[in-house]
């Protein structure tokens, strides 16, 4: 869809909303921005004056700022189109695009399937939520794989991929977007404006997908347990459509098996680009996962450390947890997002064998566990007490894993700080 870049409203002026300023000033527009932490911008009345009075031709919000927040819903009541950066940024995108989505793995899954279209000789831009705005990319002619938040998929959603990726969809965010049945509305926003010549790849595993019903194109699926239309795994193989044999369990030893729903999905999405066998396995083998997602850190008097900070929901923290093939001490704790704990400690597998709870959501955390009968947990003041607590509570050929269950706004700027902050800890023992 076209846009008038005359006159924009800028919701949020961090990464996204400077990038989002920038690409508007390309186009040979003008921008203004509100932020009320930062200096410079419009002040509430201001802004919502200029609003009322159709001041705006388009109103860009960041991932940061709630679609429900009060200046939002000005925008959205005065019918001023409201779109996000990283749609913004597709405006004038000509190559394909691949929109992966889902509650956990995308950016395992985006950067793999980065990985493999460049072994099959495809140049592709690599972005989105995984870090680099779409409004800051060069060459809008390669095909684009672009993780996709939920966030990114709230207001007017306009772009249009050739493939859209949904993951999985468990409880997340609730307290950004008020109920499950909205964050899986969002989800589904990925495909909204598909047509028969798109194509839909779905996890068969998640219950919550095979009730889509409303995809005007093709769908595959990819599985761990049946044969699909897709990729599926069966007696350690993982196989494509009609039994065409991609690899073996083998490959993933760098990245590890409890990335296989993600693999299958690279793959069923590298086979409808045409993407050669070999290409799928070379790139497969050569992938050793990303930071801060079950990352071994350091072995540390028998004990080894594992850093999960990009674990920010119960769902994520129950899949790494049953990663572990040792006993283990948990660490929990951060932003509470409006999830309930009582599925995490239903589904605590029996390895781990103790708990560490620390940020806002500890005393949360700590009653719930209590509730369950859970005893062996220790509540900590800072960070470091609560990776020190981890160690002395784990044994010789036990593991340390940080996987919080909670976002990481209370003491860091963002997961990646407290992984790194974890890694450093435990490199200093």
């Amino acid at each position: 869809m076209d846009y008038s870049f005359e006159n924009v409203l800028i919701l949020g002026f961090g990464k996204s909303g400077i990038s989002a300023q920038n690409y508007i000033k390309k186009h040979n527009g003008k921008s203004l921005y509100f932020d009320d932490s930062v200096l410079g911008g419009l002040e509430f009345n201001t802004a919502a004056t200029m609003i009322r009075e159709k001041k705006f031709s388009l109103c860009v919000i960041s991932p940061g700022v709630s679609i429900d927040s009060d200046i939002a819903s000005l925008v959205k009541e005065n019918q001023i189109p409201i779109i996000s950066e990283f749609d913004l940024g597709l405006c004038n995108y000509k190559g394909k695009i691949i929109a992966i989505t889902g509650t956990n793995g995308k950016t395992t899954t985006a950067t793999l399937l980065a990985k493999i279209l460049q072994e099959g000789g495809i140049d592709c831009n690599l972005a989105g939520n995984i870090g680099v705005p779409t409004t800051r990319l060069e060459n809008m002619q390669k095909v684009g794989v672009f993780e996709v938040s939920s966030f990114m998929l709230e207001g007017d959603v306009n772009f249009k991929p050739d493939i859209s990726v949904i993951l999985n969809v468990l409880p997340d965010h609730i307290s950004r977007h008020g109920s499950f049945e909205k964050y899986l509305l969002a989800k589904k926003n990925v495909y909204k404006n598909a047509d028969e010549n798109d194509y839909l790849v779905l996890n068969y595993e998640d219950e919550n997908l095979k009730k889509i019903d409303d995809f005007k194109g093709k769908t595959y699926w990819f599985s761990k347990t049946k044969k699909v239309n897709g990729a599926y795994f069966e007696n350690s193989n993982l196989l494509f459509g009609k039994g065409t044999y991609i690899t073996g369990l083998y490959s993933l030893k760098g990245m590890g098996v409890h990335n296989l729903e993600n693999v299958l999905a690279c793959i069923t999405v590298a086979k409808i680009l045409g993407i050669s066998d070999i290409a799928i396995e070379r790139a497969i083998k050569k992938f050793k996962g990303i930071s801060h997602r079950i990352e071994f850190v350091k072995e540390v008097d028998g004990v080894n450390y594992y850093d999960d900070s990009k674990g920010t929901n119960v769902a994520s923290t129950i899949f790494a947890c049953n990663a572990m093939t040792e006993n283990t001490v948990l660490i929990l704790g951060g932003v509470d997002k409006g999830c309930e704990f009582d599925e995490l400690f239903c589904k605590l597998p029996s390895q781990v064998k103790g708990i560490v709870v620390v940020g806002e959501a500890k005393n949360k955390i700590y009653s719930c566990a209590k509730k369950y009968g859970f005893n062996n947990v220790v509540l900590a003041g800072t960070f470091k007490e609560a990776v020190l607590h981890a160690r002395l509570m784990a044994k010789r050929g036990w593991s340390v894993l940080l996987s919080p269950a909670c976002a990481s706004f209370d003491m860091f700027k963002n997961y990646e700080e407290r992984g790194e902050v974890y890694g450093n800890i435990v490199k200093g023992f």
